[in-house]
Parts: structure tokens; sequence; C-alpha cells
């Protein structure tokens, strides 16, 4: 029986060493046919290369192109299995096709490469609707997908899920989402429609606080976000999950700052059809007391400070433990080396809330302080030298210096290292304490044996010589020897030869000291490696924007050597255009050291079409509405192009504006435009009506400075309200004739403010001039000169100052004896002066403004943050008007004080404000009510 089981598995085991013997001989085979086949592809001219393109929308050349773009075989040549490869891989890689294969037809006079692949599913553009209260884009950043990536139907359930999840945090828990996907027959793209429907949002109905004995349920209640919110209706008095965790931690805090270190308190939300019921129940625990006991050093109030139970809480006494080693800490860090403590603790039961009395018991013991540090052995640095690079403080004239024996112990490689920077390779560092028989005084000696100082003699290059002809070396000869200064050399020498088109390249420094250690050579040797180059220039993504305008951003064409800081920069250009919500270049072939890097550039276009539409009430015109409509990517150019009408009180405005963000390449910002106004301003007694054309220059030189420089020509005329024509006015017949004008504005500013929209530090400052020259006219012969300096100042996290000062002036030239009216400064309203009427800071008998060559003013302003987004100021202004056309009765120095609260919204403040004067004359009333929109500075 056995012999036969022998037998049987001897056979099977022949079979399989069979089976495996075949199995090699039908690889080896395929193998030498696959070889053969590639061989004799090799040597076949390519005739015709076709493209079939499955999923192809209605108008295919587009994407086709694209594809061609990334052929890398040519009709003629012989076929290149390689580059063969190369075009499949780099298809792929654009993102818009997939299944990809190939098919070979033979034909007499060649082959025919027939590409077959699918086009992807790609986005072009996710619309939605339905968003508010939230925006758009706090919708399109909790979605996974975005144009240019590729749509698969399997991924609507998560969107709609994170897109719940959002609305569900902002209090919409029944919101409904649906999520479409349409194809755009024309060039095959997907548009996601996402439709939003929010339903109502749940409001807190009742709110239950349970267990507080230390404050009562209205107090608790006034420091929660989630009650005071209940009363406000609509969507802003949502009730939002978020509010009520935030709510907790906040009463926790103050708790814990009030001495209940093991405060618990719970939430327990309860919705129902009238809305949401909130239950607190809150554990207080003891009210901790603590003291300080033995501290003579410090005083309690110091090492209140120390003690972490009241803000991070005392779970199992873990919060002691850590206010003991802080203490501890800081008692060593003052010289009391033997300073130990232990804690006492007592609990009152006998009222509520129970009180937990803690002792902290110091033993200071004696403190030593360094009484002497003796630095011996240095010859040639400096002893202030070597002290800069010490922790250990030197003792002073005033006050005593305490001594801590590990920052000493760490003082010693640091000197050493200091001495090891400047060339003393073989210095040798040692120290010495003295301890003084009151054990209080120490004494310190630092012996220093500097030894020989070692200089660097020459500097000089090996391997591949022809990539550092232009490298300066001589900034490292007769220098001390400084490793850090060599390595920081080498990679200049790297970084100088990649830029060249050597990537790859490696330096070595070697250094040959001499005998005496006194003198060094420095040899960099340097293997450069392969030169590479910019292969093909890939883009994804771009639906508008032409890829000839990417293409001349990134500055780079196939051929050229490959930099890769000029590609780092280049990307940074992309996202300078402020056209894609992200940019990414990735360079192809770089982490595997190939010859030839592709750039791939994906893109994610912002929403180039706008509309704006607004409206609300200034002092300064009263009731006025405006929209605004362009594309921030006219024809795919990085242009932006819009029109702005406006109509108030006083007129209206229109303004059509062309704006290249980049003119030539030379990052000079460019806008040219044509507006047109007809306004009526309160309190004078004439209009204008002004349209022109301007050409606005600028360029920002660093983060702070920048330049302007605006060319306008001015069609004005001036007409009278409520007069005839032959009344007898200050105006004259000239004045009111229509008049053209020329003017050019150079500008100046300089812009340190932290914020745009709500500055709390940082200096604004700008200079302007506007050089004006009429046509036909001698009127409109003036300069006028613009000085304002702005100044933020944070005094704590509530309170900031603000101060301003404005000067300007305007001066006649050539024949213009008189300054038109309508050309004159005036002073009054909410943007400078407030409390006043509109341009009626200094008025005449008939009660109409005047107005001056010259004006001052000034103001401080004090802004304090009331919380949920308000602020309240008050305000002192004042203002000096010079060089009047005609005499006045009342001073020309004027001011006010006032007060007033403004409310922040995502695009800026608005606010009402109400200015006293402090001098009044006439009939002046005693003060001015300003609404505003923005900061008067």
């Amino acid at each position: 029986m056995i012999k036969k089981l022998e037998k049987a598995l001897f056979r099977i085991n022949s079979q399989q060493v069979n089976m495996k013997k075949h199995f090699c001989i039908v690889i080896v085979i395929t193998i030498i046919i696959q070889s053969l086949q590639t061989t004799l592809l090799a040597n076949t001219i390519v005739q015709d290369i076709q493209i079939h393109l499955r999923n192809a929308p209605l108008n295919p050349e587009p994407i086709l192109q694209r594809a061609r773009e990334h052929i890398q075989i040519y009709k003629g040549n012989p076929l290149s299995q390689t580059n063969l490869s190369k075009t499949i891989k780099s298809l792929k890689q654009t993102k818009l096709f997939k299944d990809i294969t190939v098919e070979h037809i033979n034909r007499h006079d060649g082959i025919v490469i027939v590409l077959q692949m699918t086009a992807c599913s790609v986005i072009k553009d996710i619309q939605i609707s339905g968003a508010f209260p939230l925006f758009e884009r706090d919708v399109l950043n909790v979605m996974t997908v975005s144009p240019g990536q590729i749509w698969y139907p399997a991924q609507v359930n998560t969107q709609i899920e994170r897109i719940t999840s959002l609305y569900k945090r902002e209090g919409f828990i029944h919101s409904k989402i649906d999520i479409q996907a349409h194809k755009d027959i024309h060039d095959g793209y997907y548009v996601i429609h996402v439709t939003i429907d929010t339903g109502d949002c749940a409001h807190l109905d009742n709110l239950m606080i349970n267990g507080n004995n230390y404050a009562r349920d209205l107090f608790l209640k006034a420091k929660m976000k989630t009650y005071q919110l209940s009363y406000i209706p609509g969507n802003a008095g949502c009730f939002k999950e978020k509010n009520l965790r935030s709510d907790v931690q906040s009463l926790v805090a103050w708790y814990r700052n009030n001495g209940f270190a093991d405060i618990v308190i719970d939430s327990t939300i309860n919705r129902h059809s009238q809305g949401v019921d909130v239950n607190l129940d809150i554990l207080e625990g003891p009210q901790y007391r603590v003291h300080f006991v033995g501290n003579q050093f410090f005083s309690d109030k110091t090492l209140n400070k120390t003690v972490t139970i009241f803000s991070k809480g005392n779970r199992n006494d873990s919060a002691l433990r850590r206010s003991i080693r802080a203490i501890q800490k800081k008692y060593h860090e003052q010289g009391f080396l033997q300073a130990n403590l232990h804690i006492a603790n007592r609990m009152i039961v006998n009222q509520k809330p129970y009180i937990q009395h803690i002792w902290f018991i110091i033993h200071e013991g004696t403190r030593a302080c360094v009484n002497k540090i003796e630095i011996t052995g240095n010859h040639i640095l400096s002893k202030k030298q070597i002290q800069k690079s010490m922790q250990t403080q030197f003792p002073g004239f005033f006050g005593k210096t305490p001594f801590q024996p590990d920052t000493l112990n760490d003082d010693i490689p640091a000197i050493k290292a200091f001495y090891y920077k400047h060339g003393f390779l073989k210095a040798k560092i040692d120290k010495t304490i003295h301890r003084h028989e009151n054990n209080t005084d120490i004494s310190i000696q630092i012996r220093i044996h500097e030894g020989p100082r070692t200089f660097v003699r020459s500097v000089s290059f090996s391997g591949d010589l022809d990539v550092v002809q232009t490298l300066n070396m001589a900034y490292l000869i007769n220098q001390p020897l400084n490793e850090k200064a060599i390595q920081n050399y080498r990679q200049s020498i790297e970084a100088h030869i990649s830029d060249k088109g050597y990537p790859y390249v490696s330096v070595q420094e070697k250094m040959h000291l001499t005998s005496d250690y006194r003198q060094a050579d420095v040899i960099f040797h340097i293997h450069k490696g392969k030169n590479v180059r910019i292969g093909h220039l890939y883009f994804h993504g771009n639906f508008k924007t032409k890829t000839s305008e990417l293409r001349d951003v990134l500055a780079a064409k196939p051929g050229d050597n490959f930099s890769l800081s000029k590609t780092l920069k280049a990307q940074q250009n992309l996202r300078d255009m402020k056209i894609f919500n992200s940019v990414k270049l990735t360079p192809l072939g770089l982490k595997e050291k190939k010859d030839e890097i592709h750039l791939f550039v994906e893109v994610e276009e912002k929403k180039p079409l706008f509309l704006e539409l607004g409206g609300g009430y200034k002092t300064e015109k009263g009731a006025f509405g405006h929209t605004k409509m362009g594309d921030k990517n006219l024809f795919g150019k990085n242009k932006n192009a819009w029109i702005r009408f406006e109509q108030s009180e006083v007129g209206y405005q229109g303004e059509f504006n062309i704006h290249d963000p980049d003119l030539f390449g030379e990052r000079i910002d460019t806008s040219f435009g044509y507006d047109i106004e007809r306004l009526k301003e309160f309190n004078k007694n004439y209009g204008t009506q002004v349209y022109g054309w301007s050409l606005n220059l600028n360029r920002n030189w660093s983060k702070t400075i920048r330049s302007d420089l605006n060319f306008r020509y001015e069609r004005r005329r001036k007409f009278l309200r409520g007069l005839p024509e032959n009344d007898d006015s200050d105006l004259s017949k000239e004045e009111l004739k229509p008049r053209s004008l020329l003017v050019t504005s150079p500008v100046i500013t300089y812009d340190s403010r932290d914020s745009f929209i709500q500055p709390k530090n940082g200096i604004y400052a700008s200079y302007a001039m506007d050089i004006s020259k009429g046509i036909s006219n001698s009127l409109d012969d003036f300069i006028r000169y613009y000085l304002e300096i702005r100044t933020y100042h944070q005094i704590n996290e509530k309170l900031v100052l603000a101060g301003t000062g404005r000067f300007q002036t305007i001066r006649a030239y050539g024949s213009l004896e008189r300054i038109p009216e309508d050309q004159l400064l005036y002073l009054g309203g909410s943007s400078d002066v407030r409390g006043f009427k509109e341009n009626m800071f200094l008025f005449d008998e008939q009660d109409s403004p005047i107005g001056g060559e010259t004006i001052l003013s000034g103001s401080i302003e004090a802004r304090y943050s009331l919380g949920f987004n308000f602020e309240g100021f008050i305000f002192i202004d004042a203002g000096q008007m010079l060089d009047m056309n005609e005499e006045l009765l009342i001073k020309s120095i004027r001011s006010s004080t006032g007060g007033g609260l403004r409310y922040h919204t995502p695009i800026g403040p608005i606010g009402i404000m109400y200015g006293i004067k402090n001098s009044i004359y006439g009939n002046e009333d005693r003060g001015r009510l300003h609404f505003a929109v923005g900061y008067s500075f």
C-alpha cells in the first residue's frame, strides 16, 4: 500500500515538473516573439496616426487637439516603441483619457498607428443654487470634487453627505441636496448642478440648566451665544450645535476661573416640531481656595499664576502635580536649588458650594547667586563676544543673577561651537565652580585654550569645471574656516549649476589642513550630472483661460534648460494671476532623474462672470443703489472688464473699465476706462457734469510700497442749481462754459496695515499730485497736492487707537489768477470733520459752502469691540481751511467730538455716528448724524 502511494506521488511530482518546464518554454517563446515584433516595428515607417475617441462630444476637435499635443511619434519616422510608451503615459497623465490601447495596421509602405481611447468625464464647472445663507464657496470647500477632476456617478452620495453635514452644522437639519451631472454635448465636459433646499432651521425653544448653585440660571444664559441668538428671527437665529459646544467650553472656563476646578457640564439636545430643547447638567464640585505658606521670595499673586487647576481643571489631581513641578521650576530658575514643597488640603462641607482649601507649603532654602564670572585664556575673541554666546547671565550692578547649573552646562558646548565657527578647530573649554562659605555666592571660572586659528588659504574646484566659470570665491579666501559658510557656499554652487540645466548636480567639499592647523585648502568636487531640458508643456483645467496665456506666464518652452528655481517661480506667477482657485505645477520625470522633464500644469479656474447689486444710505450722497457686472477673465486672456452704474440722491455715475494685471510682462497693473457722472452735491449752489477717459498704471515694488501714474482726459461742465443763467452769483461765465483738461497724477503709497477691511496695526501714507492743464482755457491750469498719513495701534484684544492727518492744497500756474469754484477744496461730512453737513465746514451769509485752496484736517478715534461683530467708537475731528476767495465772519479752525456704532459685515463695516460741533455760528445745528459704509479712515 505504501509503495503504491509513493509511486502515485512520484507521478504527480513528475507532472508538476513537466508543467513548469512547459510554462517556462511558453514565456520564453512569447518574449522572443515580442522582441522580434519590436525589432521589425522599429524598422517600420509610420505612415499615419489615427485617433479613435470613444465617448466623444458633438464637436470632438478641441479634445482631439489636446490628444495630438501629447503624441510623441511622428509620421515619416521609424516607429519608436519607447516614444509610443511615452505617448500612452502622457495621455493618461492629462486626466482626459482612459482605456488607451494601440493597434498596428500593416501596409505595404509602412504602418498605421491607431490610438483608441475613451474621453473621461471631466468636470468643467460646478453650479450651485440655493446656498443662502452660506456662500457658494463654503459649499465648494466641503466638496471633494472640483473643476478639472474626473466625474464618477458614485461620487454623488459622498458629496450629498458632506453638504448635508455642512448645513446641519449651521442649524439646517432637514436640508435636501440634489446633484445632477449634465454633459455638454459640444465639448464633452460635464457641468455639475447642485440644488440645495435648506428647509426651515430649528430655533432654541427651551434652555434648562440644572445643578448650578454658584450662579443663577439667567446669569449663565446671558453668557451663552446659543441663548442670545434665540431671540433673533430668521436664519440668523438658527440653533447650531457648534455654538452650544463653544458655550459649554466658555462656561467651563468661567467656572474654573472662579475656583471650580472639577466642573463638569453635560449637554443634552432634544429636537421636536416646535424647535430645540437643551438641557445643561452641571456638576460644580468644590470651590478651590489656594494658599501659599513659606514663600518669601515670590508673592502669592506670582505663584498663583503657575497653578493650572483654574485653567485646565484637576482631573485625578493631575493639575496639582503639574503645579508643583511648575513652582519648583520657577524657584530653581531663581537659584533656589534646594527648594521643595508639598500640599495639604481640607474641605469644608457645611456650606454650598463646598470649599476645598489647598495649601502649598514651600521650603525655599538658600538662594545661590552668581557673584562673578571670570573668563581666561581668550586672546583673539573678546569677553563680550563670548558672553553673547552664553545663556548664563553675568552679574550686573542692580539685582542678583541666579545660579542655574543646567544652563551653565549648556554654555560650555555653546562656547566651543562659537570658537569652532570662528576657525578655532582645537579649542578646549572647561569650567570651575566655587561656592563661598555662606553657600549663596557662586564664582564661576571659564578657562579657554584657543589653540591655533585656521584660515582658508585657497579655494579650488575639481570635476566638471565648465559650469563654474562665473562663480565668485574670493570672499572665502583669507577668512576664518567656517564649516557653515562653506556648506552655504556649496549650496549656492549647486543652485547656480542647477539653474543652468543640471538639476542632478552633486557638489562635495573637502578640506585639507596643514599640520599646524593654521591654514586650510578647500576643494569643491563637482559632478554636474546630465543636462536636463524641458520636454512638453501640458495644461489641464484651463477651460476658459487660453493655453497661450499660460505659456507666456510660464516663460518656458520645449528645449530650454530645466531650472527648478525658475519652475517654482513660474508656479508662483500662475498663482498671482488671481483667476485660479488653485495651481499645481508638476515636473514629470524629476524624481526618476530623467534627462527630459515635462511640465504638467493643473489649474482650477475661478468663475469669471460676476454680477453685483448693492444699495444703502450714506450721509454724503443720501440713498443710493449700484450695480456692477463684468468678466474677470476676458477672452481667456487674464483681463478684467467691468461696467458699473450708481444712482443716488446727488446724481448718477457710470464707468467702464478694462484691467490688465501684467502689462508687457513687467508686472505693471494697468487699467483703461471711460466714466461719466452728473452730480448735484449737497449744500452747493451748482452741479457738475463730467465725462472722460483715463489710463492708470501702477506697480508694487514691495509688500508695502506702491507707485501709480494716472493720465486722464476730462470734459467738464458746471451748471447752476435753481438759479437763472443771468443770476449775479460768484460763478463767472467762463466757469459755466464746457471745459476740457488733461490731468497727470503721480502717486506713491506706503501701506503696512495688517488688514484693508479692519486695520488694527500699521501705517498708511500716501502722497499724490494732480498736474492739470486746460485745453483752450486757463481755468484748469493748476497743481493739486495731497498728503495723508494714517496710523493704527492695538492696545489690547478689544481696543484699537486710530489717527489720521490730511493736507491738501491747490496752486495755479501760468495766467490763472483764481481757482474755479468746482476745483476748490471743501471740508465737512462723514469722511473728514464729522458733525458738519457735507461741505459746510465754512459758509457765507447765504448759507452757501465756502471752499479754499488749502485744507488741513485730522482725526483721533478709539474703537472698542463689543462682540457679535459690533464696534463702538468715539472720535475727535479738527480741520482748518486757508486761502479762501472771500472774507470770513467765523474762524477757519473748527473741531467736533462724537461717537458711534459699527457693524462688521464680511465685506466691510457699516455704521452710524453722531458728531457734536465744539463751537457753533449763526443758525448751525449743534451736531450732525452720519451714516457711513466703511471706515472714515
